[in-house]
């Protein structure tokens, strides 16, 4: 499995928890939390800042058992603002956990997504509409992803992490994450120098 559709909160739900970020956007930071700064957004551990949100998506998931036949466990989900003030995009990345589910918050803004280079392939809340999810592998090679830029307004997303917890998906994981991360950004960076001439 690479990527699939989930329907996970209702319009309204998803409305009442941006108005709430919105309000408490002052616990959004560029930082480290989530792997290093240079892959960050302004970003807020819903575990840390706001339980009540994490506990409701991690309740929701489990009751909707998207995981057929795996023991896999929610271990952390955060919020991401973009906007033009603060960072409207992310760089391309693999999340280092076994699986994410992306929760797109709203559309009231131009531009943005979520895009997959290595399967020519962009996700967006125009076509997954809000309240719905995109699950998708952390341990495959083709799940290296990143946000794209927004033009105007503010886009909010929600990753919540999945975990195997398997030692084996460690080890995977940092191989991913500490080798083929560096050489996959330089392949796009130099494939997007040739495309600008």
């Amino acid at each position: 499995m690479i990527y699939e559709k989930v329907n996970l909160l209702t319009k309204k739900e998803c409305e009442s928890i941006c108005s709430y970020l919105e309000e408490h956007k002052d616990k959004f930071v560029m930082g480290n939390a989530n792997g290093e700064t240079k892959y960050a957004a302004y970003e807020s551990d819903l575990t840390i800042e706001f339980p009540k949100i994490h506990n409701f998506l991690k309740d929701k998931i489990e009751k909707k058992d998207i995981f057929l036949f795996k023991k896999c466990k929610v271990i952390k989900s955060f919020a991401c603002r973009y906007s033009m003030d603060t960072s409207p995009s992310m760089p391309y990345h693999y999340d280092v956990d076994d699986y994410t589910i992306l929760l797109y918050l709203n559309d009231n803004f131009k531009g943005g997504g979520t895009h997959f280079p290595l399967l020519n392939k962009t996700f967006s809340v125009k076509e997954y509409g809000i309240g719905n999810a995109l699950l998708f592998s952390g341990d495959k090679i083709k799940s290296w992803h990143g946000a794209v830029p927004i033009d105007d307004g503010v886009r909010y997303t929600i990753s919540i992490r999945i975990s195997k917890e398997k030692i084996i998906n460690l080890l995977f994981k940092s191989f991913i994450f500490f080798i083929i991360n560096p050489i996959l950004t330089l392949y796009i960076n130099i494939y997007n120098k040739k495309n600008r001439k």
